[in-house]
């Protein structure tokens, strides 16, 4: 697993987890440019759907598992973690 791809708070909630084909997390995934068919046929492998096609980020439920092959791709240059949004008061 690549932890200079990965924020802070994925890199916590992966701390002590199995690793199983689980879809377990909700992230962004950044790439260096949008993807290539080889590239999003080698993710859609990993558990990630409806990739956008003219778009470098987009959002992803997978396992972590898929989180540690995505973060060794040369292409990806971040994975972040979901963040639950609250409401203001």
């Amino acid at each position: 697993m690549n932890f200079q791809k990965i924020d802070a708070s994925l890199s916590a909630a992966l701390h002590g987890k199995h690793f199983t084909d689980e879809p377990d997390f909700i992230v962004f995934i950044q790439t260096t440019k949008p993807l290539d068919d080889e590239q999003r046929e080698e993710l859609e492998k990993l558990g990630v759907m409806d990739i956008p096609v003219k778009s470098d980020i987009f959002s992803a439920q997978i396992s972590a598992r898929a989180v540690a092959e995505i973060s060794e791709k040369p292409w990806v240059r971040f994975i972040s973690l979901s963040e639950h949004l609250r409401l203001l008061d």
